[in-house]
């Protein structure tokens, strides 16, 4: 019941499934066995507790739960790893289906993504270039330029080719996971690291 409640609070409640459209499908299962592979390699601190296809009463067509451990502070490491694992939705459509078949299901992820980039840079000192400057205090002063925007851009791009070295890496895995939500909608956190186990053992050369 608290699981429950607290999905429901998180991501909402679940809708009846997609079995008129499987393709739908087969993309959604794509885009969250991204997340959820890339939550297992990437913050493996967090407990990874559903995935799932199964569209929420929030609007979303699936969802990739994980809960992360109470921290005062993220590093910039930790914080990297969150824009990764959002981007990794987007990155497992493009491996599975190809790049021009990615789909709009990563708005939400690319929105986030950017924010939390937007912060790491304007708010928290964290840009290699200019070191630990709280840029958005001159921002307000005079709009960002060009400079600032590409160099955003440039950090959000290169851990995009990070999440699909990882997920290539890892591509077995990420197949298996995709499948095994197409025919059962919903998987624990237990089952989708058992599936990256059972990949990483019979493929060690692959994620080497």
């Amino acid at each position: 019941d608290i699981d429950r409640a607290m999905r429901a609070l998180l991501v909402g409640e679940d809708k009846p499934g997609l079995e008129d459209a499987m393709e739908e499908r087969r993309v959604t299962a794509a885009h969250e066995a991204g997340h959820a592979v890339a939550t297992l390699l990437c913050q493996p601190q967090n407990r990874l507790a559903r995935v799932s296809v199964m569209p929420s009463s929030k609007g979303a067509a699936g969802y990739s739960m994980s809960v992360p451990p109470e921290r005062l502070f993220q590093t910039r490491q930790d914080l990297e790893a969150h824009v990764l694992v959002a981007l990794a939705g987007r990155a497992g459509e493009e491996l599975i289906f190809g790049p021009e078949k990615v789909t709009t299901g990563a708005a939400n992820d690319l929105q986030k993504a950017t924010e939390l980039i937007t912060r790491m840079y304007l708010e928290w000192g964290m840009d290699e270039a200019t070191g630990p400057l709280a840029r958005g205090a001159l921002a307000k002063a005079a709009p960002l330029g060009e400079s600032e925007v590409r160099a955003m851009a440039a950090k959000m791009q290169a851990l995009y080719v990070r999440a699909l070295a990882l997920l290539r890496a890892h591509e077995g895995a990420l197949r298996a996971v995709a499948g095994a939500l197409v025919a059962h909608e919903t998987l624990t956190g237990q089952e989708v690291a058992a599936l990256l186990d059972e990949n990483c053992r019979t493929n060690p050369t692959q994620n080497a």
